[in-house]
């Protein structure tokens, strides 16, 4: 399946027609284990049985950041994608949510 179909169409996320191209590629990336594009049948399943695992969030966030599927999350990678203008918005967000509890 595309990134696409995975975000918007699984997920139900970033629908709108002016979304960000770039978020929906790294948020697809998540599931996307071989970096190349597209997310097989096994990489879904495996991304399904990942949710169901106790510490799935910390999984999901390091997938986040493993941007070539190598098992390993680089500052470069963590700090490339904190950039982004898109994901900028994002975090901001967080922030603001935390800061106001």
């Amino acid at each position: 399946m595309t990134p696409e179909d995975f975000v918007q169409r699984y997920l139900g996320l970033y629908n709108d027609p002016d979304s960000n191209p770039k978020i929906v590629q790294l948020l697809a990336g998540v599931a996307d284990q071989t970096k190349d594009g597209l997310i097989s049948y096994q990489e879904f399943l495996a991304f399904e049985s990942v949710l169901c695992a106790p510490d799935s969030m910390f999984i999901v966030a390091f997938q986040l950041f493993d941007k070539s599927g190598n098992g390993e999350v680089t500052f470069g990678g963590v700090n490339f994608s904190c950039s982004e203008p898109a994901w900028g918005k994002v975090f901001m967000k967080q922030d603001c949510e935390q800061q106001q509890s």
